[in-house]
Order: structure tokens, then C-alpha cells, then sequence
């Protein structure tokens, strides 16, 4: 989305570079549409007709959105969805989310029988002898019923394994090749079984986080395929994605210092930024695991089975605030662990510089520009 200026306020909603954002998180559902609409139309560079056409548009987006791969909704589900086709321009006007709360509904019912089918499927080995093919197409169509869609599933699992395992057994060939390796060789079939394993883990991963997303994370995904219409740059973002914009933005938050990463159940330290909080406090440490947080004079919360988004608004704060973290360390034991907030600096998303000279004493200058940034809440950011 192209503006005429870097950044303008429009009450409710503030426009930045190519996004927009919902200035204050309790406005109701009932005027975001029409607020993003109003504002789409008085500030978007080359403004779309809402119309029949324009719905048409905006709902092909989100069906594709919701089920990009085509193993979570059946044809039916398509068929029953495609009522409101042409009505988003009309549920835009009035504030209504019937095509949006419909598929809700859908995707929840789908992805609890689907999970089970991934439970059930990976139950049993492969039959690796019978020759099949697994559709990676996006334009293919929807299964027509669950056992077609279970059997989609099927294939796909059934090639995940296929990888994993042909990966491991050419790793231990050329493992036992390598006559300076003592190697004791495993299996195939315990290969399978691992392989297996682990391809089930990261799906039964994906299948949790999946049913971690609130109203409001899958609300975004709609009113995204909405804003598409006018151009792929222009975004919606709620408060959560806006402030996440703005540290990626600005290379600056205020926080403890620390890379988190949602770990089978368990909010991980992945790495510790230099110069930060964290650092100079010294105690926490890459892959220790925080079980609870807790702010100055109230009582610690425990954070075991959270979503990261909602773990980093208790672990983030104001310059100054402390937070105590009660982490437990690779070895099992637990530790509280107080930490004073502050501004951390992401230095290695800032650009930086250098004059090289070579033999013949001719000078280079050299820029690495690792990405763009501004601080748009700094007025000389």
C-alpha cells in the first residue's frame, strides 16, 4: 500500500508504511470491517469497488487461506461455504461474520477428525513394497468424503516417513563406509519405527498449535484475505502482530533479553542476546525452560502449556520493571531467577559498515544491510 506520507493517524486504526493495525484492542467486532474499510477507501492508493466482484475475490483468498493444502475441509464443507461467496461486501457494511463463524465452526469439527486420522494412520508401519503417488498440487480438488480425505492424509504421511527413513539409511551407508567410524548398524525396521516417530511428533506439534489459535489469531486470517484484495502488501495487524512489526521494524524492545521458542509444551530459552538483561545478569541460559512468571509484588503464573504470544506479554515489560523467572535448568533442577528489564538492542538487524583496503592500497567500501528498518514511534527513528 502505497501513502502519501510514512505514517498518518486515522481514528480507530493507525496506518504504518504498508499495515494497519486496531488501535485499541476492545473495539468491537462489529466496526473493524467498516473501519478498514473507510480507511482502505480514503488511503489506499488505487481503492477497489465493494462489490459482488470484489467478495468473489476476498472469499477465494480465504478459502485458500484456511486449507491451503487441501487435507483439513471436504468438498461439501467448500460447497456449504460458497453461500456467502458474494456477501462479504454486504457483511463489511453490516459489521457481520456469518461466512467467517461458519468456517470456524468447520475447521474445528475437521481438524479434530483429522488429528484422529493422523493417530490412527501412524499407528501401523508402512507398506513401502505397493507403488503409489501423493498430490503435492494446490489446485487439486477437495476429497469428497473422509475416506478419500483420510486416505489423502495417508499418502502424505506415508512420504514423510519414506523421506525421513531413506535419509537415516543413507547416513548409516555412509556411515559404515567410513572405515575411521565404529557404527553399529540399526534396522530398517527400527529405522521405520523412529522415523515414524518423529514424523507423528511434529504433526501431533502442528495439530497443537493449530488448536491454540484464538478467535482473534484466526479473525486476523480473515480480515487479511480481505485487505489482499487491494494488493499483497497491504495488512492487517492486530495489537500482538503490530508490536512484533515494530520490534522487527525498529531492532529495539523492552524485555529480558532472550530468543524464546514453544517446545513441546514448554516456553525454551534459545539464545541469549549479548549486551542485553539477560546477559548481564547471567543466571538464565540457553535451554533452560520457564515454568512460571512472575511480576513484582504479585503471585508467580504458571506458563506450561501456553501459547508463546501470550508467555512473551508476561515475560516482556517497561524499562526498569523486574520479572522473576522460575526456570528449570537441562539438569532438572529449578531456579527463580530476577531480571531488570531493559531496552535491548537486536544490533544484528542494523546495518553496518567498513573500508577495506587491498594490496594496492585502493580503497572499498563496504554496507551489509541485513533488512530494512525504522522506529516509527521515534519521530527521528
Amino acid at each position: 500500500m502505497n501513502l502519501k506520507n510514512t505514517f498518518f493517524i486515522l481514528t480507530p486504526f493507525i496506518f504504518i508504511a504498508f499495515g494497519f493495525y486496531l488501535k485499541n484492542q476492545n473495539t468491537g467486532e462489529d466496526v473493524l470491517l467498516k473501519a478498514i474499510n473507510a480507511s482502505l477507501q480514503s488511503a489506499h492508493y488505487d481503492p477497489v469497488a465493494l462489490d459482488d466482484s470484489f467478495s468473489a475475490k476476498a472469499y477465494g483468498l480465504y478459502i485458500e487461506n484456511i486449507d491451503p493444502n487441501k487435507r483439513i475441509l471436504l468438498q461439501e464443507d467448500v460447497d456449504a461455504l460458497g453461500k456467502y461467496e458474494l456477501t462479504i461486501d454486504d457483511e463489511i457494511n453490516d459489521g457481520t461474520y456469518q461466512l467467517f463463524d461458519r468456517s470456524v465452526a468447520m475447521l474445528t469439527e475437521k481438524l479434530d477428525v483429522t488429528e484422529q486420522f493422523i493417530e490412527d494412520i501412524m499407528a501401523q508401519p508402512f507398506d513401502f513394497s505397493k507403488k503409489e503417488e501423493v498430490e503435492f498440487d494446490e489446485d487439486q480438488a477437495y476429497a469428497a468424503s473422509l475416506d478419500e480425505l483420510k486416505d489423502r492424509w495417508r499418502k502424505y504421511l506415508k512420504y514423510n516417513v519414506l523421506t525421513r527413513l531413506h535419509a537415516d539409511v543413507v547416513a548409516q551407508e555412509k556411515a559404515i563406509e567410513n572405515t575411521d567410524t565404529i557404527i553399529t548398524p540399526v534396522s530398517q525396521d527400527s529405522m521405520e519405527r523412529k522415523a515414524r516417530k518423529s514424523v507423528l511428533k511434529s504433526h501431533r506439534d502442528w495439530y497443537k498449535r493449530l488448536k491454540k489459535m484464538d478467535r482473534k489469531d484466526r479473525l486476523s486470517v480473515y480480515v487479511n484475505s480481505i485487505t489482499a484484495v487491494y494488493d499483497p502488501h497491504t495488512n492487517y495487524f492486530p495489537p500482538a502482530d503490530k508490536e512484533n512489526f515494530d520490534i522487527q521494524m525498529s531492532g529495539q524492545l523492552e524485555g529480558i533479553g532472550a530468543q524464546l521458542q514453544e517446545k513441546d509444551g514448554y516456553i525454551k530459552i534459545t539464545n541469549i542476546i549479548p549486551g542485553g538483561p539477560s546477559s548481564l545478569q547471567g543466571e538464565l541460559q540457553a535451554n533452560d525452560l520457564i515454568i512460571k512468571v512472575k511480576q513484582e509484588n504479585e503471585e508467580p503464573v504458571n506458563i506450561v502449556d501456553w501459547r508463546i504470544d501470550d508467555a512473551v506479554k508476561l515475560i516482556r515489560g517497561k524499562k526498569g520493571t523486574k520479572v522473576t523467572l522460575t526456570v528449570r535448568k537441562p539438569d532438572g533442577s529449578e531456579k527463580d531467577i530476577t531480571i531488570t528489564r531493559d531496552v535491548v538492542v537486536l544490533e544484528e538487524s542494523y546495518a553496518k559498515s567498513l573500508i577495506i583496503n587491498d594490496n594496492d592500497n585502493v580503497k572499498t567500501g563496504y554496507i551489509y544491510l541485513p533488512s530494512f528498518y525504522a522506529d516509527f514511534r521515534n519521530p527521528r527513528g
